[in-house]
């Protein structure tokens, strides 16, 4: 080995050996012996350190209390459907009510209701659903029934006693009336209508006419209560965070108030 080789490796060995040296003391120095972090704080940093944990805490909860009240006033209807009874309503026969003017009290938004006879007037498909609407009472309905064909073609049908008034007020043609529909599902008014279902009002809102002397409702046919259980897991999944967050900014808050105390300030 050359004198020069010689000399080069020298000199990186004691580099090595400076940074190993500095490297140590940096580290000896970092290292905090147990307890005198907690002896060298004083009890006014500790406070100020505890007021902006319960800033944080504060915010947090203050945050999740917003979301949660408004989540559950977009869907309180879902949530309190939930707990409706799984037994429908019996409205019965709509036909027979509406030529005997019955005003149907049954027919209450968000309830469990089994309607027979209505008639399909306005009928959309779509790839999963069909939608009707039934004039009598103002009912749009979402169904995944087949609705059979109307027979307009035909020059001769028989109809129910009453029925001709049906016809006489022009709620229906005469070919509508021999097929009747019975739904089992849950009534909603559409001044409350969740906004999922908003899509099914919007397709009828400018394609019928309404009766203004009744209010309009959307009836979801096959969905009863017991399908909402994922509601009422949500809802006890988001108290339980707001919980746990409540919990912690109360523990900062008596953290704080102690540090207080112990500062010899008035809390």
């Amino acid at each position: 080995m050359s004198d020069t080789d010689h000399t080069n490796k020298s000199s990186s060995d004691d580099r090595l050996t400076d940074l190993q040296e500095q490297f140590d003391a940096w580290r000896k120095d970092s290292i905090v012996p147990p307890g005198f972090e907690a002896q060298e704080r004083s009890v006014e940093d500790r406070l100020q350190e505890a007021l902006k944990v319960l800033a944080i805490r504060r915010i947090s909860l203050i945050i999740l209390v917003t979301l949660a009240g408004m989540g559950l006033t977009q869907s309180w209807s879902d949530f309190s459907y939930f707990f409706a009874s799984s037994e429908p309503v019996q409205v019965g026969d709509i036909r027979k009510a509406y030529v005997s003017d019955d005003p149907l009290p049954a027919l209450q938004h968000n309830t469990f209701v089994d309607i027979d006879s209505l008639i399909p007037t306005s009928v959309f498909d779509s790839p999963s659903h069909r939608f009707f609407f039934c004039p009598l009472y103002n009912i749009i309905v979402q169904t995944a029934q087949s609705i059979p064909a109307k027979q307009a073609h035909k020059s001769y049908f028989e109809i129910e006693a009453g029925e001709g008034r049906i016809l006489e007020e022009k709620l229906a043609f005469i070919w509508d009336l021999p097929i009747r529909i019975d739904v089992a599902g849950r009534l909603m008014e559409v001044d409350a209508l969740p906004a999922r279902y908003n899509r099914i009002w919007k397709a009828f809102q400018h394609e019928v006419d309404f009766r203004p002397d009744k209010p309009v409702f959307v009836l979801v046919d096959g969905e009863a209560p017991g399908e909402f259980l994922w509601f009422l897991m949500a809802y006890v999944l988001a108290f339980g965070v707001i919980g746990f967050s409540g919990y912690g900014y109360y523990t900062a808050k008596q953290r704080e108030q102690a540090l207080r105390k112990e500062a010899g300030i008035l809390v």
